[in-house]
């Protein structure tokens, strides 16, 4: 049964200016099955005031009126009830005229003799196609809405799964949006050959064989050579005679998504470490604990031996070198102590300045003559409480294990200075405490490490030497003292590069709270300057732009020296250049300072670099004109550098 043939109260507006007639075509609808509710109207204005008060299912109008006529009657219709269909019942019409107010919008014309049957049979047909057209148009909206509150985008694909249709929250994004993808396949978008990839191979498999989808992830490079990461799901779509058309389905773009979760991987794994490094000691301490009182026995009946023999050389002999080897084993254990945090301490309430300074002459006797030992002390750091002994031994140790990396010499630097871990910090490592610090540097230019020997450096008896040359606690030692100190430790290596230490020593703010208070500054932010940010780490870009803007100025950005040259010689104003030193590419950040300073002298500069030793490599012309902030450095760090740079008059 037809919507048409089950409606009862069909609601009809006769547009008729005789009774008679709408009389009869009220008798020839109830003939037909209907039950109408009818309404006669016999003017345009009429009519209107009709269509504007009430909805109708249907309009039934006379050709010609006095003063009005089917054809005002069709525009009427379109603007007041553009769902309702209207049949032109009349008593003569030609052909031709029935046929140009067909093409004007008439559902159908019917002769006022034909009335009877032949009415019915048209307004069934005509309601059955309205109510077609009101799903349709429903359903419309619905997509629409769906469309609008949907996921990042809506897609189609023709047979040949290039994109034919592209809508959504963010159909206008960089990369994703109409112009762009349509007539593209999904591989062609992603850059990428799907028969050398093995992911996209068997994806383009599942889309020839007209299999569902979902989850499908891939990255996208975008034109600043940033990288969006999407999931996209999608199903067929066949025709009624079951032909394929192509795909329909929904992307999201999960960079934001993935960001965070390669966070919380990289928090887990730190808090993984820690958890070892915990566990490691608590077993190590342990075990050191009770083989010392093993040692203890060993090395006090040895003694007791060679005293009561001491007319037996063999004895004498071999007695000795067993108390030798007892009292190595006590060096192992108070190691391991060490490493533990179980050893005993003095902390005092010391400068680290001077800490560095007592012990330079023995360091430089310890490194040798093909050693360069370069200091870079920041005047004015708040003393810290630790062991003066123990610091002077874990620098000792940090420069013995440089010397070692640096077999055919180098330069070995030992910087301090103040440096706030904050929140965003310390999430990320769970051993860590917010506050200020003061920060000793221990920067070698040898040769590096690779990413897992630098994950395992501090474990206990891990080591890259021979087992000859060394016994794997050394670092392991100046971990567990600086985590008995209440501070962290950090290390920076590249292969090929060199390695950079930074112990964190809290503050001791036992009797200077006062002066800690004074010697807070605000810092000033910007004032509406364009600072140019240039850094090949993509994350790292990321972060310092939102920064400097955060701080009030605006921000031009590159990822390469290349780029930050495309940009000053746009003819844009940049105030500032803020690179990194080490980037990829024939430029480095060196180069692109000496070029900014050649080409555009009035433009301030603040380099920075994961090593200490940056300023060393500069020559004076260069060192006067730049400003060096070394990594990591929080927000008001990096304030305080760009708000000194542009405030420092030029050469």
């Amino acid at each position: 049964m037809s919507l048409a043939s089950a409606r009862h109260g069909l609601r009809v507006l006769v547009v008729d200016d005789s009774p008679d007639d709408a009389a009869l075509i009220v008798r020839a609808l109830r003939g037909g099955g209907f039950e109408p509710t009818a309404r006669q109207v016999d003017s345009a204005l009429s009519m209107t005031a009709a269509l504007q008060q009430e909805p109708w299912d249907i309009i039934l109008c006379d050709y010609n009126l006095p003063g009005f006529d089917a054809a005002t009657a069709l525009d009427l219709k379109r603007e007041f009830a553009k769902l309702a269909p209207l049949l032109i019942v009349s008593g003569t019409i030609g052909e031709e005229k029935a046929a140009e107010l067909m093409r004007h919008g008439a559902a159908d014309v019917i002769l006022k003799q034909n009335v009877g049957p032949r009415l019915a049979l048209a307004v069934r047909r005509e309601l059955d196609a309205a109510d077609a057209r009101r799903r349709a148009a429903e359903n419309e909206q619905r997509f629409r809405d769906i469309v609008e509150v949907a996921g990042d985008w809506i897609w189609e694909t023709d047979p040949d799964h290039r994109f034919s249709f592209l809508d959504g929250q963010r159909k206008d994004a960089p990369i994703i949006r109409p112009a762009v993808v349509l007539g593209m396949t999904r591989w062609e978008l992603a850059g990428v050959d799907p028969e050398k990839d093995a992911l996209w191979s068997r994806h383009k498999a599942d889309l020839d064989a007209h299999r569902p989808f979902r989850n499908f992830r891939f990255a996208l490079i975008t034109p600043d050579d940033g990288v969006v990461h999407m999931s996209v799901g999608g199903k067929p779509v066949f025709d009624e005679a079951g032909d394929f058309c192509g795909f329909r389905g929904t992307a999201t773009d999960e960079t934001a998504f993935v960001a965070t979760r390669q966070r919380a991987e990289r928090a887990e794994a730190q808090l993984h470490q820690a958890q070892k490094m915990e566990a490691i000691g608590q077993l190590t301490g342990g075990l050191a604990h009770d083989f010392n009182n093993l040692l203890q026995v060993i090395i006090g009946n040895l003694a007791m031996l060679i005293e009561d023999r001491p007319d037996d050389p063999e004895v004498q002999e071999f007695a000795s070198e067993a108390r030798d080897a007892a009292r190595r084993g006590a060096e192992l254990t108070r190691s391991l102590l060490a490493f533990a945090r179980r050893q005993p301490l003095l902390p005092e309430r010391v400068d680290v300045n001077q800490v560095v300074g007592d012990i330079m002459s023995l360091l430089r006797r310890t490194l040798g003559e093909r050693i360069e030992v370069a200091l870079a002390l920041a005047p004015g750091i708040s003393p810290v409480a630790v062991d003066p002994a123990q610091l002077q031994a874990a620098l000792t140790n940090l420069a013995t294990n440089a010397r070692d990396a640096m077999s055919k010499g180098g330069r070995l630097t030992i910087s301090t200075a103040e440096r706030r871990l904050d929140e965003d910090y310390a999430a990320v490592h769970p051993d860590v405490t917010a506050g200020d610090y003061a920060m000793i540097e221990v920067s070698d230019t040898g040769s590096g490490m690779p990413p897992e020997v630098v994950a395992r450096i501090f474990e206990p008896f891990f080591s890259t030497k021979s087992r000859t040359e060394g016994t794997g606690l050394g670092l392991s030692m100046v971990f567990g003292f600086v985590k008995q100190s209440g501070g962290h430790i950090n290390v920076y290596s590249e292969p090929d590069v060199g390695t950079s230490f930074r112990l964190y020593l809290p503050f001791d703010r036992s009797d200077v709270e006062h002066d800690i208070a004074i010697k807070e500054e605000t810092v000033a932010a910007g004032d509406g300057e364009t600072i140019l940010v240039v850094e090949d780490d993509a994350a790292i870009r990321r972060l310092v732009v939102r920064q400097v803007a955060a701080l009030g100025y605006r921000v031009e950005e590159a990822a390469n020296a290349a780029g930050a040259i495309d940009c000053l010689e746009s003819g844009r104003r940049i105030d500032l250049l803020f690179t990194d030193v080490v980037m990829a590419g024939q430029i480095d950040g060196f180069d692109l300072a000496l070029t900014v300073i050649e080409r555009w002298p009035s433009i301030r500069i603040v380099l920075t670099s994961g090593f200490p030793d940056t300023n060393t490599k500069l020559d004076s012309d260069l060192l006067s004109r730049v400003q060096l902030l070394t990594k990591p450095y929080a927000r008001d760090d990096l304030a305080r550098a760009l708000r000194n740079a542009l405030d420092t008059e030029t050469i």
